[in-house]
């Protein structure tokens, strides 16, 4: 899956930007520097959640990426293909082999190519064709405002992936307390699938079908308001079957699971972190949905503003 932007795709809207989960995928560092200018670069920006380094082999990438939910990758290539029995043309094919392995296994993973100097990428893509000029690319010297482009684009990438940045699944009985969790997420920027929200949408829809395209395929994620209600209703538990459906096709963590009692779920394991609604008003859940997604606090924002 390749992409391309035009300098009007990328304005800076104020919106929360998506948190972003990177994987730095550079040679040992004793041996080369990619790692730490990377990682300068981004250390800073509050929308990266997490820098990781990988420093092993190709294979060992695919695990770390499951175990982590990674979703955007920095790829040193001149570091992490360099062999001192290869040619830099055979380094090339390399790198080139393994973006396309990985985008066949984690199409919604962003690439951001990182090279030591701009004759460097100019050379690769001679060697490799224009699959890869579209592609996001680093350099040592990048100044933070390119720095800034480059976050820019793959916010603008991951929220493309999906219609919904969280889908609401609840009992009717729990309405009120999931309602106020909506309205708050929805003054800050998210898109919520939220029943209410969406009726003239639904109206003369085939609901079975339409459900299952939500709650499996159209969220980043789907936050699940548990209780006995919620366990003992025929819609509820077809759409917890299509979420569990989705965490069962791409590790990672995708059900965020709220209890409004102690209700036990069946799909949802005991040892799952969840947030206790009978603590927490529907304001701090909100709130904690907020910086899951967007690593930032509303009421973070809301000072900011003020």
């Amino acid at each position: 899956m390749s992409f391309q932007f035009a300098a009007e795709d990328v304005p800076d809207s104020g919106q929360p930007k998506v948190a972003l989960k990177v994987l730095v995928l550079a040679f040992n560092p004793h041996v080369g520097a990619a790692d730490g200018w990377l990682r300068r670069l981004l250390e800073e920006h509050k929308q990266v959640r997490r820098i990781e380094s990988e420093y092993g082999y190709h294979d060992s990438v695919f695990r770390t990426i499951r175990r982590l939910g990674v979703n955007t990758i920095l790829l040193a290539v001149h570091e992490y293909f360099r062999s001192y029995d290869n040619s830099d043309q055979q380094n090339f094919k390399d790198a080139s082999v393994f973006i396309e392995r990985v985008r066949q296994e984690f199409p919604k993973i962003v690439f951001v190519l990182g090279f030591p100097t701009p004759e460097y990428r100019r050379e690769f893509l001679s060697h490799t064709g224009p699959r890869f000029d579209h592609y996001l690319c680093l350099f040592p010297k990048s100044t933070n405002e390119e720095v800034l482009q480059v976050l820019r684009k793959c916010d603008i990438w991951h929220r493309r992936q999906y219609q919904y940045e969280v889908a609401l699944s609840f009992a009717g009985e729990d309405r009120s307390f999931v309602e106020a969790v909506a309205g708050v997420l929805v003054a800050n920027g998210v898109r919520v699938f939220y029943d209410r929200f969406e009726q003239a949408d639904l109206l003369g829809k085939d609901l079975y079908q339409h459900f299952q395209t939500i709650y499996k395929e159209s969220s980043r994620y789907c936050a699940v308001f548990t209780s006995e209600n919620y366990a003992s209703k025929l819609w509820t538990n077809h759409e917890l079957r299509q979420a569990q459906a989705r965490v069962f096709s791409q590790e990672g963590d995708y059900i965020l699971p709220i209890r409004l009692d102690d209700a036990q779920i069946p799909g949802i394991n005991e040892t799952t972190a969840y947030l206790d609604g009978r603590k927490l008003a529907p304001s701090e859940v909100a709130d904690i949905i907020l910086q899951k997604l967007f690593h930032r606090s509303y009421k973070q924002a809301a000072q900011n503003r003020d």
